[in-house]
């Protein structure tokens, strides 16, 4: 373990290679603490006796390589940014990391000490807004301030903001089902929350410093999913990896049926199978599960097991459909405003011509095209008040029919959207890690939305 004298930030950096630490203590001892580890397991001990505000790590190692051992590391410091250091060829393993929330960003090697030094120091950022939230967070002391504060501020996955009584009694509910490690099973549309629920759920929960880890089951290809989830006896898999905390799956009627039956065997006996043998490791996990798809249905064509249904539904709950909780949505354009003003270092008005025109519409994205929306109208408003037309309304479209207005809404939205897009990337000269530090988003987001508008193939990570 080695360090410099002593700047404000801690960062740990792993590498077999000492060449490469002693390559990255020379470039960055005079900007930041550094302290260097020769291996994962080495990195893990560190971290058991030192805080640090952000860890690096090589991706290729041996006995554990840099993506195991960031994720290992989450419970141990749960508030440092990850970064990780790979080869080209490594990057579908890393776009999966990062979908999975367990790394911040990564760098392909060989690196430039400008490009890291902006990795890092946009890195520390994160680690310091996320530090300050828990700071926040820990001051509150009603218990429904908490659990609204939590959902406005510290995670805004989907940003459900309001009491309207669609809401409020989940809300109600949170505080004694987060006291119990039975399984829950959430039902909504797209776009409704329903990860912002699972993690509330999580963070009042016992299990609160533990992992909590989530895993969209239409990313990964089914040939990939039993090894991915249950691991081998070589290799931990997800759950495991959420290890005495909460396990999310999210779209679990995506699930091939063989899974589903392993998943429930899983549960019933709190004993992971591993993938192609027939051992089994004790897990203590909570699940919590979640669709948008309508599960009658399902159920019906035989496509999801009863019995797991059944099992995984001790908690049932349902998050209604932003068109039947129109009473948020001032609440909800109030709150994105401030995010988004923020954001583009803007400090725009919204008329009240707006919040009307917003009410009318059907709103089949729920909160998140709710977000998407002011996103878009915030970044290119020119003025210093949103308009109608800062949303491309139809000025035609009849008063109190929404369904006049909203194709027009969204394909003019969309088009701008997607014009930006392909402006960044040629600037960029087809570089999706640059246009992504260009735009100051995280890589995945990029690719996200790039993937979102068809500008690369769903397969395509480069």
């Amino acid at each position: 373990m080695e360090n410099s004298h002593q700047p404000k930030h801690v960062i740990l950096y792993v590498d077999d290679e000492p060449s490469h630490l002693e390559l990255f203590r020379k470039a960055f001892y005079q900007d930041f603490q550094v302290v260097t580890a020769s291996s994962g397991k080495e990195g893990l001990e560190i971290l058991k006796k030192h805080p640090v505000s952000l860890i690096v790590s090589d991706h290729s190692m041996p006995e554990m390589t840099g993506i195991d051992f960031l994720r290992q590391s989450i419970p141990l410091s749960p508030h440092a940014t990850r970064v990780v250091l790979s080869a080209y060829s490594d990057k579908e393993i890393l776009l999966k990391a990062l979908n999975l929330g367990e790394v911040f960003d990564y760098v392909l090697k060989p690196w430039k000490r400008t490009d890291l030094k902006e990795i890092l120091e946009k890195g520390l950022r994160a680690h310091e807004n996320r530090v300050e939230k828990v700071k926040n967070l820990e001051t509150l002391q009603d218990e429904r301030d908490y659990l609204r504060r939590e959902i406005k501020k510290v995670y805004n996955v989907d940003g459900i903001i309001g009491a309207h009584r669609g809401l409020q009694p989940i809300m109600d509910k949170i505080p004694s089902i987060a006291k119990s490690s039975s399984p829950i099973f959430i039902r909504g549309e797209s776009g409704t929350g329903k990860e912002l629920i699972a993690r509330t759920i999580h963070n009042k929960s016992d299990r609160h410093n533990k992992p909590f880890i989530k895993l969209r089951v239409s990313l990964i290809g089914e040939s990939d999913l039993d090894r991915e989830i249950f691991g081998t006896t070589e290799q931990k898999g997800l759950i495991e990896m959420a290890q005495g905390g909460t396990f999310f799956f999210d779209e679990i009627t995506e699930l091939p049926l063989n899974l589903q039956k392993k998943l429930l065997t899983m549960i019933l006996e709190k004993e992971i199978p591993l993938a192609g043998t027939p051992q089994t490791r004790p897990i203590d996990v909570r699940i919590i599960a979640a669709t948008n798809r309508p599960i009658e249905r399902v159920l019906e064509k035989g496509e999801f097991r009863r019995d797991l249904f059944y099992r995984l539904s001790v908690f049932p709950l349902t998050i209604p459909p932003l068109r039947e909780r129109k009473e948020d949505i001032p609440h909800l354009i109030e709150h994105f405003l401030v995010e988004f003003n923020k954001e583009f270092h803007k400090n725009l008005t919204l008329s009240e011509e707006v919040v009307r025109y917003l009410l009318k519409y059907d709103w089949k994205g729920n909160v998140r095209e709710l977000k998407d929306i002011l996103e878009r109208a915030v970044a290119l408003c020119q003025g210093t008040t949103l308009h109608p037309q800062d949303f491309s309304f139809n000025a035609a479209a009849p008063e109190g029919d929404p369904s006049a207005m909203a194709p027009n809404l969204m394909s003019e939205v969309r088009y701008a959207e997607v014009e930006s897009l392909k402006k960044q990337i040629k600037e960029a000269r087809g570089n999706i890690s640059e246009a992504a530090r260009r735009m100051k988003l995280p890589i995945s987001t990029l690719y996200h939305r790039l993937k979102k508008y068809g500008l690369i193939e769903p397969n395509m990570h480069n």
